[in-house]
């Protein structure tokens, strides 16, 4: 039956391996009240790709899901580096917070409650081989008054040999504080792969909010992201209206086929002009 942290819930690891993922994982929480009330991590992992699905199921009323798919790719050095961190959800709340290393998810409704992260770390100095950063996958559940349960899934990149993980958890917090007064029962792990039915949810695709927080291309050179973009096409559009407006009031005109500018009575040779001329 597995153990359980308190009244709540019972803990499952399932551990397996696959054609395409030589670690498959599956944590499953399940409610002691109602057994169909379940919330599912499905972690897979190669060296080219790792995925984290997530199905939070507690209420049947407020489903929660996340999918995070992070890639390796080599560089024209041969190193292996981080090539895409991608995140889509639905069921939050609806005010998420998303950087372009960092993204944060928080739900909860009448019958339960949590939140989970994404976000890039800096990694360890004497870590030989690897990537300076890496990505960190956490889950937080809440089961009572200021306890959550919270488990963490990190996804390292070595430069020979691309991407691995190491999981730990599912640990009780009271509050933000580790909570060892409790007495920390563990899991129960299973060799094999779950029934279907815990982990359909959390292996299908859905209609949600897409983020993009790293990008990179063959070269290992990393791609704006869309709030760089963003941040780049307001900043070309307030040009544009400034260098429309120094036209129209005959503040930039070309002489010879250099363009020049004059602000504040002095001349500025090759002005880059935005606007249309």
């Amino acid at each position: 039956m597995g153990n359980s942290f308190n009244k709540y819930v019972k803990i499952e690891l399932y551990k397996w391996s696959s054609s395409e993922f030589p670690q498959e994982y599956a944590l499953v929480y399940t409610s002691l009240d109602d057994g169909s009330r379940t919330s599912t991590l499905r972690l897979s992992v190669n060296t080219d790709m790792v995925l984290c699905r997530l199905a939070d199921d507690m209420c049947k009323q407020h489903p929660v899901r996340c999918h995070a798919k992070i890639t390796a790719l080599r560089d024209s050095r041969g190193d292996c580096k981080f090539g895409e961190v991608l995140v889509s959800q639905d069921g939050d709340d609806g005010d998420p917070t998303v950087e372009d290393d960092y993204a944060w998810f928080t739900y909860s409704c009448e019958d339960e409650g949590g939140d989970f992260t994404l976000k890039c770390r800096e990694q360890k100095p004497d870590r030989v081989n690897m990537e300076r950063t890496y990505w960190e996958f956490c889950h937080s559940y809440d089961v009572g008054i200021r306890r959550k349960l919270k488990y963490f899934v990190s996804i390292q990149c070595n430069k020979e040999t691309g991407l691995s993980v190491s999981f730990s958890g599912p640990f009780m917090y009271k509050g933000v504080i580790f909570d060892d007064e409790l007495g920390l029962q563990s899991k129960r792990e299973v060799s094999g792969k779950p029934p279907k039915e815990l982990i359909a949810n959390a292996e299908s695709e859905f209609e949600g909010t897409k983020y993009t927080l790293l990008k990179r291309n063959q070269n290992g050179c990393t791609l704006p992201s869309a709030k760089a973009k963003k941040a780049i096409n307001e900043a070309a559009q307030t040009t544009a209206v400034f260098n429309t407006a120094a036209r129209a009031t005959g503040l930039i005109n070309t002489v010879g086929g250099q363009t020049q500018g004059h602000f504040n009575g002095a001349i500025l040779h090759n002005v880059q002009f935005f606007g249309p001329q």
